[in-house]
């Protein structure tokens, strides 16, 4: 497995020209540096489509939630998958909500974990950088992506996986 770093993101700017070639099945994973300097794996995904993924999360990283969704008491803890290094994390219980902000649009009040995770990536961390894991023409075969997904996940100690 090479890693290729697919782009280092900064709030200020996107290239998503970067994602280009990676319209494609494989694995991808985030890092960052923690509040004291230190390199750390924060998620790892196995997808069809590296590019739709990174694309989503790029646009969560890239807008706040609004005030009305921020002072929303109406919460509950993600899961830890592993508790000896699995961050705790809040999520909001959007699916039982009226309200729907611009970053809280419909299709992602399904899933509000996948918004609240990234929110708190953003407060906790810095300078991140997206990383190719695995793109080989093996990953087509999703078993092949669960199964490396699963071991560099665990290898690496990501943060929010599976959370």
């Amino acid at each position: 497995m090479n890693e290729e770093v697919i782009d280092e993101y900064n709030i200020k700017e996107i290239k998503k020209e970067n994602l280009e070639k990676y319209k494609k099945a494989g694995i991808w994973a985030l890092w960052a540096e923690n509040k004291e300097g230190k390199r750390v794996c924060l998620e790892v995904a196995q997808t069809k489509n590296i590019y739709e993924e990174i694309k989503s999360a790029l646009y969560i990283l890239s807008n706040k939630d609004d005030l009305k969704c921020k002072q929303c008491t109406e919460t509950y803890y993600a899961r830890q998958r592993f508790k000896e290094y699995s961050v705790k994390f809040k999520i909001h219980k959007c699916k039982s909500c009226e309200y729907e902000s611009d970053l809280r649009i419909k299709s992602w009040k399904r899933n509000p974990r996948y918004i609240d995770k990234y929110q708190d990536m953003i407060l906790n961390y810095q300078k991140f950088e997206f990383v190719s894991v695995d793109i080989s023409p093996e990953m087509e075969d999703k078993t092949n992506r669960c199964e490396i997904e699963k071991k560099y996940a665990q290898t690496k100690q990501a943060l929010y996986w599976w959370a």
